[in-house]
């Protein structure tokens, strides 16, 4: 299985660290932590998370926008 970063997670979904940070302390992402008190998202998760809160896909090559909530 293969795990992301807090800062890899956020850039896939093109949002700040802290965003991602929140998602996780709220319970809607689910992570764990390293034995360095460090954050590691599932892909799996991350992939879960993007398609129930309509994440566009993004492209490579392709510059983040904003997406509308």
């Amino acid at each position: 299985m293969k795990f992301l970063t807090t800062g890899q997670a956020a850039e896939a979904c093109q949002v700040s660290l802290v965003a991602v940070k929140n998602w996780i302390r709220k319970g809607e992402l689910r992570a764990f932590r390293t034995p360095g008190g460090h954050f590691r998202i599932p892909v799996d998760e991350l992939q879960r998370f993007q398609v129930a809160h309509r994440f566009p896909k993004k492209k490579d090559g392709e510059p983040p926008r904003i997406h509308p909530r």
